[in-house]
């Protein structure tokens, strides 16, 4: 996959230090603009009119398997968990504008409502393949709330299987005393996301700009997970 355009690079102790009080890492360039429309390109072809979310395309097309296991983003999140790893799930959100996957906004939520591991047992790696703020569907955070337990959640659909037009995720309540913040990240971007920190993600309100992220769910080797009613979670070698 690698096109040898970006320069890989090894986090640094001020990185892993962040990552560590916050429980998110944004790192910029991973990819390639190159790299991210070859991506872009290929995940269309998969897309409904609604450009509903898709899980797990990389088991069906060799492109995206390789971007799983691409040995960049690999060795980052190798370097945040501390431990080998295997890919355990993926999803491709596009929040395509002007269309119904556009309108929907992730409620906050901790990804370990859905995962069932152990407390920093896994991980998401998103990887957007356009520029995005809140202005098209970003990201937002609650720093800190991973040092917080799996906090009772209210069940929300997350619409794996078919568009609803309702907003996805196990809502939690904020605890007092964090503060949310939005999340800007350019194209080839990759943000990290530590399975406890609260975070969701607005509507796309751009009439032209789309927010395409190839979301990869990563778990440590010793770790548990559960296989989800539609997740259909297994652990795939990276190696």
């Amino acid at each position: 996959m690698r096109g040898g355009t970006v320069v890989n690079k090894v986090l640094n102790p001020n990185e892993l230090r962040f990552y560590k009080k916050n429980g998110y890492l944004k790192i910029e360039n991973v990819f390639s603009p190159e790299e991210c429309n070859r991506v872009l390109e290929i995940a269309k072809q998969y897309m409904d009119k609604d450009f509903t979310t898709r899980i797990n395309l990389d088991r069906i097309d060799p492109v995206l398997f390789d971007v799983i296991r691409d040995q960049h983003i690999v060795k980052i999140v190798e370097a945040v968990q501390n431990s080998k790893i295997d890919a355990i799930m993926t999803g491709f959100g596009f929040k395509q504008a002007q269309t119904l996957s556009a309108n929907q906004a992730w409620n906050p939520h901790q990804d370990n409502s859905y995962i069932l591991s152990t407390q920093g047992g896994s991980i998401n790696a998103n990887l957007f393949l356009a520029d995005s703020d809140p202005k098209n569907g970003g990201m937002y955070f609650y720093p800190g709330t991973h040092r917080e337990p799996l906090l009772p959640s209210e069940p929300t659909p997350s619409n794996f299987d078919k568009f609803s037009g309702n907003n996805p995720g196990n809502t939690v309540q904020i605890p007092l005393g964090y503060k949310k913040i939005d999340i800007t990240i350019g194209k080839g971007g990759l943000l990290l996301l530590h399975n406890h920190v609260i975070h969701g993600s607005y509507s796309n309100n751009s009439p032209t700009r789309s927010r395409p992220m190839f979301s990869i769910t990563y778990c440590n080797k010793k770790a548990t997970f559960a296989v989800g009613k539609f997740a259909d979670r297994k652990r795939i070698s990276v190696y």
